[in-house]
């Protein structure tokens, strides 16, 4: 019963969250390439929170690769949960070799840094660049550490590679008691009314 009122309290929260909101733009905020311990902690809110960016893996003049591991750190507000993470992301070069491969880690902010999630996703040969844009869902989350490290863990890619990205955190507060009750209710409610109904038939 308990699993049941939760996840109607979760199809409530995936059903009308709030609007979602850009927490970070690279274009505009600064790049986020900082190591994490350097790197900008994101307040995030209840509802959608977006990060909007860019990376690449060039060869520099000088021989050497150019990785842009992009980082950082959020908090999620007291009495609340991160639920859900969406990555979109496609490549914007246009060549034969482009691929790219991509692995994400959420750790928690906390000695010894436990890993909390991992998720990877390739891109291979993309010869349309911008018309194929990747979508990775990791869901059912129940995460609420105060604060999180959101990371690049490894890259590998042709050179020249670049790509735009946008992550979607949901995060949806944590039914109160009383909360939970009503929607109990509602829930014993709606099925009497439809035993009603089909009597009614």
């Amino acid at each position: 019963m308990q699993k049941t009122i939760l996840a109607a309290a979760l199809a409530v929260a995936l059903v009308s969250p709030a609007s979602a909101a850009i927490v970070w733009n690279e274009a505009t905020d600064g790049d986020l390439s900082e190591p994490h311990y350097n790197s900008p902690t994101l307040d995030f809110d209840l509802g959608v929170n977006r990060i909007i960016g860019g990376a690449h893996h060039l060869l520099t003049p000088e021989g050497w690769s150019d990785w842009d591991n992009d980082e950082c750190r959020f908090t999620i507000p007291d009495a609340a949960k991160l639920r859900a993470i969406t990555l979109r992301f496609s490549v914007l070069d246009d060549a034969n070799s482009t691929f790219l491969h991509t692995v994400y880690q959420l750790t928690e902010w906390a000695s010894p840094f436990p890993a909390v999630l991992n998720l990877s996703a390739w891109i291979i040969n993309e010869q349309d660049p911008g018309l194929v844009t990747l979508q990775v869902q990791a869901g059912g989350l129940e995460l609420a550490a105060p604060q999180y490290v959101w990371a690049d863990q490894g890259i590998l890619s042709g050179y020249g590679t670049r790509w735009a990205y946008q992550y979607y955190f949901l995060v949806s507060a944590i039914p109160l008691p009383g909360t939970l009750a009503l929607l109990a209710l509602g829930a014993v409610g709606a099925g009497v009314a439809r035993r009603g109904a089909q009597r009614a038939e």
